[in-house]
């Protein structure tokens, strides 16, 4: 198997020693995880993340639901 192999998930590859990296992506993980706590959450392929009745709608579209 290629090591380039598409993936179906986007992967996020940053800098460790990059302290503005480090911090943006800890943000993002306590922000994204502390949403999930409160609503139901869809992220698409390209990233984007929609929550509470926009992520069900979504998530029906996806299936060929609506």
């Amino acid at each position: 198997m290629s090591p380039l192999k598409r993936r179906d998930r986007p992967v996020l590859v940053f800098d460790g020693d990059c302290g503005l990296c480090t911090s943006s992506v800890r943000f993002l993980e306590r922000h994204v995880a502390l949403r999930a706590e409160h609503e139901v959450l869809w992220v698409d392929r390209p990233g984007r993340v929609s929550g509470g009745a926009d992520a069900v709608g979504r998530l029906l579209t996806g299936a060929g639901g609506a």
